[in-house]
């Protein structure tokens, strides 16, 4: 019972530390994309 639990808590925080990390990259990568694309562009 009590692994059980525990497989059930590690389960949820591995995908929550998924989650965090693709919402991490979605939001940082347009950002950056942006930046590199305005320091490419010639005035």
């Amino acid at each position: 019972m009590v692994a059980e639990g525990r497989r059930v808590i590690n389960n949820i925080e591995r995908v929550a530390n998924l989650f965090l990390t693709k919402a991490t990259y979605a939001v940082c990568s347009p950002h950056l994309s942006a930046c590199l694309g305005c320091l490419s562009v010639p005035s």
